[in-house]
Protein backbone atom coordinates (compact mmCIF):
# COMPACT_ATOMS: atom_id res chain seq x y z
CA UNK A 1 0.00 0.00 0.00
CA UNK A 2 1.34 3.14 -1.08
CA UNK A 3 1.58 6.58 0.73
CA UNK A 4 0.14 9.68 -0.77
CA UNK A 5 3.59 11.58 -2.12
CA UNK A 6 1.73 14.91 -3.03
CA UNK A 7 2.90 16.76 0.11
CA UNK A 8 6.38 16.29 -0.73
CA UNK A 9 6.24 17.53 -4.19
CA UNK A 10 4.41 20.47 -2.43
CA UNK A 11 6.53 21.64 0.11
CA UNK A 12 8.95 22.27 -2.72
CA UNK A 13 6.89 24.07 -4.43
CA UNK A 14 5.65 26.45 -2.03
CA UNK A 15 8.63 27.09 -0.23
CA UNK A 16 9.99 28.72 -3.01
CA UNK A 17 6.56 30.17 -4.39
CA UNK A 18 6.19 31.58 -1.01
CA UNK A 19 9.55 33.27 -0.27
CA UNK A 20 7.96 36.59 -1.48
CA UNK A 21 4.44 36.01 0.32
CA UNK A 22 7.01 35.84 3.25
CA UNK A 23 9.00 38.66 2.83
CA UNK A 24 5.35 41.19 3.41
CA UNK A 25 4.08 39.04 6.24
CA UNK A 26 4.48 41.29 8.88
CA UNK A 27 2.72 39.33 11.77
CA UNK A 28 1.96 35.77 12.24
CA UNK A 29 0.72 34.64 15.89
CA UNK A 30 0.15 30.63 16.05
CA UNK A 31 -0.11 30.34 19.63
CA UNK A 32 1.44 26.90 20.36
CA UNK A 33 2.65 27.82 23.62
CA UNK A 34 3.11 31.32 23.30
CA UNK A 35 2.29 34.61 21.32
CA UNK A 36 5.33 35.26 19.65
CA UNK A 37 5.61 37.01 16.08
CA UNK A 38 6.52 33.85 13.89
CA UNK A 39 6.82 36.39 10.43
CA UNK A 40 10.40 37.31 11.39
CA UNK A 41 8.82 41.17 11.75
CA UNK A 42 9.50 41.14 15.57
CA UNK A 43 5.99 41.72 16.14
CA UNK A 44 5.90 39.55 19.81
CA UNK A 45 2.29 39.77 21.54
CA UNK A 46 1.90 39.85 25.45
CA UNK A 47 -0.75 37.71 26.56
CA UNK A 48 -3.63 38.99 28.82
CA UNK A 49 -5.18 36.38 30.69
CA UNK A 50 -6.52 34.27 27.94
CA UNK A 51 -5.26 30.47 28.30
CA UNK A 52 -4.36 28.06 25.89
CA UNK A 53 -6.57 25.32 24.55
CA UNK A 54 -5.22 21.70 22.81
CA UNK A 55 -8.16 22.60 20.54
CA UNK A 56 -6.96 23.18 17.07
CA UNK A 57 -8.49 23.39 13.37
CA UNK A 58 -7.94 19.59 11.77
CA UNK A 59 -6.06 21.40 8.79
CA UNK A 60 -3.66 22.27 11.07
CA UNK A 61 -4.03 18.75 13.44
CA UNK A 62 -1.15 20.32 16.11
CA UNK A 63 -0.40 22.62 18.42
CA UNK A 64 -2.45 24.91 20.61
CA UNK A 65 -4.82 27.65 20.24
CA UNK A 66 -6.28 30.37 22.65
CA UNK A 67 -9.23 30.15 24.59
CA UNK A 68 -10.82 34.13 24.96
CA UNK A 69 -13.28 33.50 28.20
CA UNK A 70 -13.83 37.21 29.18
CA UNK A 71 -14.40 40.21 27.72
CA UNK A 72 -10.76 41.43 29.00
CA UNK A 73 -8.83 38.44 27.74
CA UNK A 74 -6.54 39.33 24.74
CA UNK A 75 -3.14 39.37 23.32
CA UNK A 76 -1.51 43.05 22.69
CA UNK A 77 0.51 44.00 20.30
CA UNK A 78 2.91 46.93 20.82
CA UNK A 79 2.24 49.74 18.05
CA UNK A 80 4.64 49.28 15.07
CA UNK A 81 5.05 51.14 11.55
CA UNK A 82 5.26 47.26 10.05
CA UNK A 83 1.24 47.10 11.08
CA UNK A 84 0.28 50.11 9.75
CA UNK A 85 -0.56 49.61 5.87
CA UNK A 86 -4.05 50.33 4.04
CA UNK A 87 -3.54 47.22 2.01
CA UNK A 88 -3.32 44.42 3.64
CA UNK A 89 -4.68 40.38 4.47
CA UNK A 90 -5.77 39.76 7.56
CA UNK A 91 -6.28 35.83 8.59
CA UNK A 92 -7.34 34.05 11.01
CA UNK A 93 -9.05 30.63 12.30
CA UNK A 94 -12.45 31.32 14.45
CA UNK A 95 -14.20 29.06 16.97
CA UNK A 96 -17.06 30.62 17.74
CA UNK A 97 -18.68 29.55 21.06
CA UNK A 98 -21.72 31.81 20.95
CA UNK A 99 -21.66 35.64 21.43
CA UNK A 100 -23.50 37.88 23.74
CA UNK A 101 -22.97 41.83 23.67
CA UNK A 102 -22.40 44.30 20.44
CA UNK A 103 -20.07 43.88 17.90
CA UNK A 104 -17.51 41.07 19.71
CA UNK A 105 -13.71 41.52 18.28
CA UNK A 106 -11.33 38.88 16.59
CA UNK A 107 -8.91 41.80 16.76
CA UNK A 108 -9.21 45.93 17.27
CA UNK A 109 -6.49 48.65 16.84
CA UNK A 110 -6.18 51.63 18.86
CA UNK A 111 -8.74 54.05 18.40
CA UNK A 112 -11.08 52.13 15.86
CA UNK A 113 -9.13 52.82 13.62
CA UNK A 114 -9.72 49.26 12.02
CA UNK A 115 -12.67 46.67 13.83
CA UNK A 116 -13.27 42.82 13.20
CA UNK A 117 -15.67 40.53 15.10
CA UNK A 118 -18.86 39.11 14.78
CA UNK A 119 -22.24 41.02 14.81
CA UNK A 120 -24.27 40.33 17.51
CA UNK A 121 -25.77 44.08 17.79
CA UNK A 122 -29.77 44.37 18.44
CA UNK A 123 -30.25 47.63 17.05
CA UNK A 124 -28.03 46.48 14.11
CA UNK A 125 -29.77 43.15 14.09
CA UNK A 126 -26.87 41.16 14.58
CA UNK A 127 -27.13 37.16 14.63
CA UNK A 128 -23.71 36.37 14.07
CA UNK A 129 -22.39 37.95 11.05
CA UNK A 130 -18.94 38.26 10.31
CA UNK A 131 -17.94 42.48 10.14
CA UNK A 132 -15.67 44.64 10.20
CA UNK A 133 -15.33 48.69 11.03
CA UNK A 134 -13.64 51.31 9.23
CA UNK A 135 -14.30 54.96 9.97
CA UNK A 136 -13.57 56.52 6.31
CA UNK A 137 -14.73 53.10 4.88
CA UNK A 138 -19.03 53.08 5.88
CA UNK A 139 -18.85 52.13 9.50
CA UNK A 140 -19.50 48.88 10.39
CA UNK A 141 -20.30 46.56 7.77
CA UNK A 142 -21.04 42.44 8.08
CA UNK A 143 -22.02 39.59 5.99
CA UNK A 144 -25.29 40.58 5.03
CA UNK A 145 -27.41 41.19 1.73
CA UNK A 146 -27.59 44.70 2.03
CA UNK A 147 -23.55 45.28 2.55
CA UNK A 148 -22.85 43.43 -0.59
CA UNK A 149 -22.79 39.53 0.47
CA UNK A 150 -24.68 36.86 -1.31
CA UNK A 151 -26.60 35.95 1.45
CA UNK A 152 -26.98 36.78 5.50
CA UNK A 153 -23.89 34.38 6.60
CA UNK A 154 -22.85 33.84 10.19
CA UNK A 155 -20.03 31.54 11.24
CA UNK A 156 -20.78 27.80 12.84
CA UNK A 157 -20.98 27.43 16.73
CA UNK A 158 -18.64 25.39 17.96
CA UNK A 159 -16.77 24.83 14.41
CA UNK A 160 -13.41 26.09 13.25
CA UNK A 161 -14.09 28.43 10.42
CA UNK A 162 -11.16 30.08 8.63
CA UNK A 163 -11.88 33.94 7.61
CA UNK A 164 -9.74 36.20 5.72
CA UNK A 165 -10.00 39.96 5.58
CA UNK A 166 -8.15 41.71 2.33
CA UNK A 167 -7.94 45.67 2.02
CA UNK A 168 -7.21 47.10 -1.48
CA UNK A 169 -7.25 50.75 -1.93
CA UNK A 170 -6.38 50.42 -5.28
CA UNK A 171 -9.99 48.55 -5.90
CA UNK A 172 -11.37 50.40 -2.90
CA UNK A 173 -12.61 47.50 -1.50
CA UNK A 174 -12.42 45.31 1.75
CA UNK A 175 -13.23 41.65 0.64
CA UNK A 176 -14.04 38.71 3.41
CA UNK A 177 -13.88 34.92 2.78
CA UNK A 178 -14.81 32.28 4.82
CA UNK A 179 -13.29 28.94 4.55
CA UNK A 180 -11.43 30.17 1.15
CA UNK A 181 -15.02 31.13 -0.33
CA UNK A 182 -15.57 34.80 -1.16
CA UNK A 183 -18.83 36.09 0.42
CA UNK A 184 -18.88 39.56 0.92
CA UNK A 185 -17.30 42.38 -1.36
CA UNK A 186 -17.94 46.09 0.29
CA UNK A 187 -20.09 48.33 -1.33
CA UNK A 188 -18.79 51.39 0.35
CA UNK A 189 -14.92 52.23 -0.49
CA UNK A 190 -11.83 51.38 1.61
CA UNK A 191 -9.85 54.15 2.52
CA UNK A 192 -8.46 53.25 6.29
CA UNK A 193 -5.16 52.88 6.97
CA UNK A 194 -4.86 50.95 10.77
CA UNK A 195 -2.75 52.42 13.10
CA UNK A 196 -1.57 52.24 16.54
CA UNK A 197 -1.59 49.46 18.92
CA UNK A 198 -3.43 46.09 18.36
CA UNK A 199 -5.34 43.73 20.23
CA UNK A 200 -6.31 40.26 19.45
CA UNK A 201 -9.49 38.71 21.45
CA UNK A 202 -11.03 42.15 22.93
CA UNK A 203 -11.53 45.82 21.80
CA UNK A 204 -8.41 48.04 22.18
CA UNK A 205 -10.09 49.28 24.97
CA UNK A 206 -10.87 46.21 26.77
CA UNK A 207 -14.62 45.65 26.14
CA UNK A 208 -16.71 43.52 23.66
CA UNK A 209 -13.99 40.62 23.80
CA UNK A 210 -15.23 37.23 21.89
CA UNK A 211 -16.08 34.07 23.33
CA UNK A 212 -14.44 31.82 21.50
CA UNK A 213 -11.10 29.61 20.10
CA UNK A 214 -8.46 31.60 17.90
CA UNK A 215 -5.49 30.29 15.98
CA UNK A 216 -3.08 31.38 13.56
CA UNK A 217 -3.85 34.76 13.08
CA UNK A 218 -1.57 35.96 10.28
CA UNK A 219 -0.87 39.55 8.94
CA UNK A 220 0.76 40.54 5.27
CA UNK A 221 0.55 43.98 4.04
CA UNK A 222 -0.53 42.81 0.56
CA UNK A 223 -3.72 41.78 -1.16
CA UNK A 224 -3.45 37.93 -1.02
CA UNK A 225 -5.26 36.15 -3.94
CA UNK A 226 -8.56 33.94 -3.46
CA UNK A 227 -6.69 30.81 -4.50
CA UNK A 228 -3.56 31.52 -1.55
CA UNK A 229 -6.08 32.48 1.10
CA UNK A 230 -8.07 29.12 0.12
CA UNK A 231 -4.50 26.89 0.48
CA UNK A 232 -4.31 28.78 4.29
CA UNK A 233 -7.54 27.87 4.60
CA UNK A 234 -7.13 23.92 3.77
CA UNK A 235 -3.72 23.80 4.89
CA UNK A 236 -2.99 26.61 7.66
CA UNK A 237 -0.46 29.08 6.92
CA UNK A 238 2.93 27.23 8.04
CA UNK A 239 2.11 24.83 5.07
CA UNK A 240 1.18 27.94 2.98
CA UNK A 241 4.77 29.16 3.85
CA UNK A 242 6.23 26.29 2.93
CA UNK A 243 6.51 24.38 6.43
CA UNK A 244 3.73 21.60 5.33
CA UNK A 245 5.65 18.40 7.47
CA UNK A 246 6.17 14.97 6.70
CA UNK A 247 3.20 12.95 5.90
CA UNK A 248 2.43 11.61 8.66
CA UNK A 249 3.28 13.74 11.12
CA UNK A 250 0.13 13.98 12.82
CA UNK A 251 0.95 15.78 15.83
CA UNK A 252 3.63 17.91 13.99
CA UNK A 253 6.44 17.20 16.69
CA UNK A 254 9.17 15.81 13.41
CA UNK A 255 8.80 12.45 14.32
CA UNK A 256 7.04 9.11 13.50
CA UNK A 257 5.56 8.14 17.11
CA UNK A 258 2.37 6.66 18.85
CA UNK A 259 1.19 10.30 19.39
CA UNK A 260 0.26 10.28 15.65
CA UNK A 261 -1.45 7.41 15.45
CA UNK A 262 -3.42 9.06 18.53
CA UNK A 263 -4.05 11.93 16.48
CA UNK A 264 -5.26 9.71 13.48
CA UNK A 265 -7.63 8.11 15.62
CA UNK A 266 -9.79 11.14 16.26
CA UNK A 267 -9.01 11.32 12.10
CA UNK A 268 -10.72 7.92 11.83
CA UNK A 269 -14.04 9.13 14.35
CA UNK A 270 -14.57 11.84 12.03
CA UNK A 271 -13.61 10.66 8.87
CA UNK A 272 -11.67 13.55 8.32
CA UNK A 273 -9.84 14.08 5.42
CA UNK A 274 -6.70 15.15 6.84
CA UNK A 275 -6.18 11.35 8.07
CA UNK A 276 -6.86 9.77 4.56
CA UNK A 277 -3.75 8.52 3.96
CA UNK A 278 -4.05 6.19 1.06
CA UNK A 279 -6.03 8.60 -0.81
CA UNK A 280 -9.22 6.33 -1.48
CA UNK A 281 -11.38 9.58 -0.21
CA UNK A 282 -12.22 7.62 3.39
CA UNK A 283 -10.22 7.95 6.28
CA UNK A 284 -10.47 4.75 8.58
CA UNK A 285 -8.70 1.28 9.51
CA UNK A 286 -6.94 1.18 6.20
CA UNK A 287 -5.23 4.77 6.68
CA UNK A 288 -3.98 2.77 10.19
CA UNK A 289 -2.93 0.24 8.28
CA UNK A 290 -1.10 2.61 5.94
CA UNK A 291 0.72 4.18 8.82
CA UNK A 292 1.97 1.33 10.49
CA UNK A 293 3.52 -0.40 7.47
CA UNK A 294 4.31 2.61 5.37
CA UNK A 295 5.63 4.43 7.76
CA UNK A 296 6.08 2.88 11.30
CA UNK A 297 7.13 -0.33 8.71
CA UNK A 298 5.35 -2.47 11.40
CA UNK A 299 2.72 -4.83 12.30
CA UNK A 300 -0.53 -3.58 13.71
CA UNK A 301 -0.46 -4.06 17.34
CA UNK A 302 3.79 -3.24 17.63
CA UNK A 303 2.87 -0.87 20.71
CA UNK A 304 6.64 -0.56 21.49
CA UNK A 305 7.84 0.37 18.72
CA UNK A 306 10.49 -2.22 18.23
CA UNK A 307 9.36 -3.32 14.73
CA UNK A 308 8.00 -6.63 15.52
CA UNK A 309 4.42 -7.52 17.16
CA UNK A 310 5.70 -9.78 20.28
CA UNK A 311 3.93 -10.97 23.90
CA UNK A 312 6.20 -7.78 24.68
CA UNK A 313 3.15 -5.51 22.97
CA UNK A 314 1.16 -7.53 25.76
CA UNK A 315 2.99 -6.54 28.34
CA UNK A 316 3.05 -2.86 27.54
CA UNK A 317 -0.95 -2.55 26.43
CA UNK A 318 -2.24 -4.80 29.56
CA UNK A 319 -0.25 -2.85 31.87
CA UNK A 320 -2.37 0.32 31.12
CA UNK A 321 -5.24 -2.00 32.25
CA UNK A 322 -7.49 -0.25 30.10
CA UNK A 323 -9.03 -3.58 27.99
CA UNK A 324 -12.64 -4.01 28.44
CA UNK A 325 -12.74 -1.20 30.44
CA UNK A 326 -13.99 1.78 28.00
CA UNK A 327 -11.76 4.37 29.51
CA UNK A 328 -10.16 6.03 26.13
CA UNK A 329 -7.04 4.63 25.05
CA UNK A 330 -4.23 5.62 23.19
CA UNK A 331 -2.09 2.92 21.02
CA UNK A 332 0.28 2.62 23.31
CA UNK A 333 -2.58 1.50 25.43
CA UNK A 334 -3.95 -1.08 23.22
CA UNK A 335 -5.94 1.12 20.34
CA UNK A 336 -4.73 -0.54 17.35
CA UNK A 337 -7.80 -0.11 15.83
CA UNK A 338 -8.24 3.41 16.28
CA UNK A 339 -11.68 3.63 18.07
CA UNK A 340 -9.58 5.72 21.19
CA UNK A 341 -11.20 1.60 23.33
CA UNK A 342 -9.04 -1.23 24.30
CA UNK A 343 -10.95 -4.36 23.61
CA UNK A 344 -11.90 -7.44 21.30
CA UNK A 345 -12.10 -5.23 18.45
CA UNK A 346 -8.37 -4.23 18.24
CA UNK A 347 -7.73 -8.25 18.40
CA UNK A 348 -9.44 -8.45 15.43
CA UNK A 349 -7.50 -5.73 14.09
CA UNK A 350 -4.25 -7.70 14.78
CA UNK A 351 -5.95 -11.00 13.59
CA UNK A 352 -6.87 -9.69 10.09
CA UNK A 353 -3.12 -7.53 9.77
CA UNK A 354 -0.98 -10.95 10.86
CA UNK A 355 2.24 -10.58 12.02
CA UNK A 356 2.38 -11.83 15.41
CA UNK A 357 5.76 -13.28 16.04
CA UNK A 358 6.56 -13.12 12.68
CA UNK A 359 9.85 -10.92 13.61
CA UNK A 360 10.28 -7.24 11.71
CA UNK A 361 7.49 -6.69 8.33
CA UNK A 362 9.78 -7.46 5.55
CA UNK A 363 10.69 -4.65 3.08
CA UNK A 364 8.12 -5.63 0.28
CA UNK A 365 5.25 -7.33 2.49
CA UNK A 366 1.64 -6.71 2.72
CA UNK A 367 -0.51 -7.66 5.87
CA UNK A 368 -2.70 -10.73 5.42
CA UNK A 369 -4.28 -12.77 7.48
CA UNK A 370 -2.28 -15.79 8.13
CA UNK A 371 -1.63 -18.74 10.55
CA UNK A 372 0.09 -15.75 12.53
CA UNK A 373 -3.07 -15.47 13.59
CA UNK A 374 -3.80 -18.98 15.14
CA UNK A 375 -0.59 -17.78 17.09
CA UNK A 376 -2.09 -14.17 17.89
CA UNK A 377 -5.43 -15.84 19.74
CA UNK A 378 -3.24 -19.10 21.41
CA UNK A 379 -0.83 -16.12 22.68
CA UNK A 380 -3.57 -13.91 23.45
CA UNK A 381 -5.90 -16.93 25.31
CA UNK A 382 -2.83 -17.95 27.40
CA UNK A 383 -1.51 -13.91 28.45
CA UNK A 384 -4.89 -13.62 29.99
CA UNK A 385 -5.08 -16.90 31.98
CA UNK A 386 -1.86 -15.60 33.42
CA UNK A 387 -3.00 -12.86 34.57
CA UNK A 388 -5.98 -14.49 36.42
Amino acid sequence: MLVKRGCAVAFVLLFFLSQAVYGDLVGYWNFDGNVEDHSGAGNDGELIDAVYSDNVPSVIGAGQSLDFSNDTDHVYIEADDSLDSDVFTLSLFVNDRGQVGAFERFTSRESDTFETAINVHPPFGGTGEISYYSGAGGGWQWTREENGAEDNIVLELDTWQHVAYVANPDDETMTIYLDGELILESLDPWFTTPTGFMHIGNRWNDVEGFDGLLDDVALWDEVLTQEQIATIASKGVACFLGNCGEVGDYNGNGEFDAGDLDVQAQYILDNDPAGDLNGDGTTDINDRVAWITDIQKSWVGDSNFDGEFSSTDFVVVFGAAKYETDQEATYVEGDWNGDKLFNSSDFVAAFTAGGYELGPLPAAAVPEPSCSALALLFAFALFMRNRR
